[in-house]
């Protein structure tokens, strides 16, 4: 039996290659984020927590520009760094634009130009988030295949609801693989192996759904992995254990590798729970 999973992915070939900002850029300085100029940049302890607070709270007003746009419509070469001396007055707090849009880009590294950033402010806190694309997008489903030990890949035809194989598919999981999801970005897959005891990662690729296995991939979960939840911002995921015997059902966390996809375990992980579990679900009301 084939566990299925539906994904929007956005349109193709807009993606552009960037330092600690999000599109590439000729800076003069070699000290300017713009001239890190890899997209598997790192990401400072620092720079993520900005990035995570904003997301929550947004930012006060009075770090605001003071001629800081409404609406500012994102160019080719541009960097989260110009970008922030727009709208803040301390434009190395860029992470910040970063974190109110994890949902949209869950890679620091890479924007699409054109996207419109407007600005809003309420109770003496301001936001910066992007409009939704009405470009068209692409749907892909995914059916996890335990007998095959596969993940099948289809392109939806948006007119009809008609599936197309998509080349390649079906892609190599683990063992019994019996689920399957995505981030919010729709940019990474994850699937539960039930009798390897692993989650395996996977890229999606925006043109075409084919997925392509992360460095690192399979990662180590707990005894017989049954689903994985992801968290709205991209930045966490979750893994139901079911357990058996003396070992009981866990939940394992992990941090998600923005630029990777990857899991990292966070402190604490696995979480003890009751026998038998299925089934796991992130919300944010």
């Amino acid at each position: 039996m084939r566990n299925i999973l539906i994904s929007h992915v956005a349109a193709a070939g807009l993606l552009l290659c960037s330092g600690a900002a999000l599109a590439h850029t000729g800076a003069n300085s070699a000290n300017h984020p713009s001239r890190r100029g890899v997209p598997n940049a790192s990401i400072t302890p620092l720079q993520r927590a900005q990035a995570n607070t904003a997301a929550l709270h947004g930012i006060p007003v009075t770090e605001l520009a003071p001629n800081a746009p409404q609406r500012y419509t994102i160019q080719r070469g541009d960097t989260l760094w110009r970008i922030a001396g727009q709208y803040l007055k301390k434009p190395g707090r860029w992470p910040a634009l970063w974190g109110m849009n994890r949902a949209q880009i869950p890679n620091p590294h890479w924007i699409l130009p054109g996207q419109v950033l407007v600005l809003t402010s309420k109770n003496g806190r301001s936001t910066l988030r992007l409009l939704q694309s009405t470009a068209p997008k692409h749907q892909y489903l995914y059916a996890a295949d335990p007998g095959d030990g596969s993940v099948s890949a289809y392109r939806i035809n948006a007119t009809t609801g008609g599936l197309t194989e998509i080349p390649g598919s079906p892609f190599k999981a683990g063992n019994n693989p019996i689920s399957v999801t995505t981030n919010p970005a729709g940019t990474f897959a994850y699937v539960a192996n039930v009798d390897d005891s692993t989650i395996s990662v996977y890229r999606i690729h925006a043109t075409t759904g084919a997925l392509t296995p992360v460095l690192g991939s399979p990662f180590v979960a707990g005894r017989y992995p049954q689903s994985v939840a992801v968290n709205p911002a991209g930045t966490f995921a979750y893994v139901a254990n079911f357990g058996d015997g003396p070992s009981k059902g866990t939940i394992s966390a992990y941090q998600i590798n923005a630029a990777t996809g990857a899991l990292t375990p966070v402190q604490g992980s696995p979480f003890a729970t009751g026998n038998a579990l299925v089934s796991v679900t992130v919300v944010q009301p």
